[in-house]
């Protein structure tokens, strides 16, 4: 029996072969990747998603995983902090 996913699935419910590729992916950056970036911490981003618009992960991390985002999506998201400055 196959399994078809909705048009819209969300990256949480991909099979976990596909979470480990997007894991490993070097077009994402991880929560680590970020802070050391911006000399921030993961407080600050969460609370900047809010405040500022910052992307949310497409990766959820939890339990020893990092949270995963997409490097254009952050790139947008530089972008457009350097316009409205």
């Amino acid at each position: 029996m196959s399994h078809e996913w909705p048009a819209r699935r969300s990256i949480n419910k991909l099979q976990k072969t596909d979470r480990r590729d997007l894991m490993t992916n070097p077009e994402m950056y991880t929560t680590t990747d970020l802070c050391d970036r911006y000399g921030r911490s993961p407080d600050t981003l969460k609370r900047w998603q809010t405040s500022r618009g910052f992307p949310r992960p497409v990766v959820q991390g939890g339990h020893g995983a990092q949270s995963r985002w997409r490097r254009a999506d952050v790139t947008r998201w530089e972008d457009r902090q350097t316009q409205s400055a």
